[in-house]
């Protein structure tokens, strides 16, 4: 509050109390990207679009495609009014879709396992490919000095995980290579692989050696960043395997026990549900530490399928309808797909008429 004094008819003066004006200006596109950027989210596909009439919008490029982000996206509804993001865990809701499209597919495919599900989604590949993003974003929490969503986040995805994939994958790429039929060349045998030769009588020297040798980049990996390009590293440069090639049960459990914590999260913080516990109905901060908990306890014993089950019980005590879910935010999707395919049109006719003045 500011005081100032009024002169009024006579020999007195009165205080007056004048009300600052605590509206605050709205945030501009580039403020809400800083925010985000500045909470440890990956912004490099997010850019700040002007329209005709002035106003300004954040939107993103999802798969090569341009999304939209609405005023009432949670990504933007948890952003304080000081620009401040309190929890940078709310924003794995994509997790959350992802999770209940492969419930959906399973209920629909009774004969369809969480193993299947994921083998659609990308085939033995899938698994490294996660590997490797979710090293990045552990990467980029550590530089933001984010410990306590870093520790949240390793208790899954970490470099025991990363040795263990790694060692399934020697044993996997060995039993392709003595499943192939081989053929010779000079009376020498050998195998193609992915469009390279190998001859079998030095097979060892040429290819297990070399891909062995990598597992040391991950074992002396001391920190995320060190650690994300390790993987980074073993992406680039190890033999393809085969869709068909069986994933690691260890990266199963931790997609499995990950992405529910991070559905239910959601699903507690945004969208009002209550979680029975021995008879005992938890909601907020309650319901929150209590999934703490059970995701640091089922971590550790390597039980990551217990909070899918969870999650299966959240939502059934919710009446939760996730088809009906899904359809509205499909339907909300394609909504702004269109009003922003209509506002880049709008913007280039309006720069076209400039041109022409």
């Amino acid at each position: 509050m500011e005081k100032r004094n009024i002169l009024i008819q006579g020999d007195f003066s009165i205080t007056e109390l004048k009300q600052k004006d605590t509206r605050k200006k709205a945030m501009t596109a580039e403020e809400k990207i800083e925010a985000l950027k500045k909470a440890g989210v990956d912004t490099d596909g997010f850019f700040s679009m002007k329209g005709a009439n002035g106003g300004d919008a954040i939107a993103r490029l999802v798969n090569g495609k341009l999304e939209m982000l609405d005023d009432d996206d949670p990504i933007l509804a948890a952003i304080r009014e000081d620009g401040e993001i309190p929890d940078s865990r709310l924003y794995r809701r994509w997790v959350l879709a992802q999770i209940m499209h492969m419930i959906v597919w399973m209920k629909g495919n009774p004969k369809m396992s969480f193993v299947d599900c994921m083998a659609f989604r990308g085939g033995y590949e899938y698994q490294w490919k996660v590997l490797e993003n979710e090293f990045h974003a552990q990467y980029k929490m550590e530089a933001n000095k984010d410990g306590e969503n870093l520790k949240m986040r390793n208790i899954w995805y970490n470099k025991t995980l990363a040795l263990s994939m790694f060692d399934g994958y020697m044993s996997e790429l060995k039993k392709q290579v003595e499943n192939y039929v081989p053929r010779k060349y000079k009376g020498k045998p050998y195998v193609k692989i992915h469009g390279k030769n190998y001859f079998l009588d030095n097979i060892d020297a040429e290819l297990y050696k070399p891909m062995a040798a990598l597992r040391n980049v991950i074992v002396n990996a001391k920190t995320a960043r060190v650690l994300w390009l390790a993987v980074k590293r073993v992406n680039a440069e190890k033999v393809r395997l085969s869709r068909k090639a069986k994933m690691s049960n260890e990266f199963i459990d931790a997609y499995k026990g990950c992405g529910s914590y991070y559905a239910m999260r959601n699903l507690l913080m945004f969208h009002g549900m209550k979680m029975a516990v021995n008879g005992i109905e938890l909601s907020g901060n309650l319901a929150l530490e209590y999934l703490d908990c059970k995701t640091v306890a089922f971590s550790a014993s390597h039980e990551g399928w217990r909070l899918l089950g969870m999650l299966k019980e959240l939502m059934e005590h919710n009446n939760f309808d996730i088809s009906k879910k899904l359809a509205e935010w499909s339907a909300e999707k394609v909504r702004r797909q269109i009003i922003a395919k209509a506002n880049k049109n709008l913007q280039a006719c309006t720069n076209k008429n400039k041109r022409n003045r």
